[in-house]
């Protein structure tokens, strides 16, 4: 079985990057200077999900963590 397979397979979905989730991360405070990380806090605000992360600048963010 593929990774892809194995990660839908329990429960593990896509998530595109969505103009909501650019409008979210334009307007963060510049905690962190790198802009993926940005858009993954503006996920993790926009569908209210945890993100795992060991970057301690990341869970300065208004967002749920979990250590990784």
């Amino acid at each position: 079985m593929n990774r892809v397979a194995c990660l839908a397979r329990v429960g593990f979905t896509e998530l595109a990057v969505t103009w909501q989730h650019g409008r979210v991360a334009a307007v963060l405070p510049l905690l962190h200077r790198d802009p993926f990380d940005r858009m993954l806090v503006a996920q993790a605000q926009t569908e209210e999900l945890v993100l795992l992360t060991r970057d301690a600048t990341v869970r300065r963010y208004d967002i749920a963590t979990m250590p990784a």
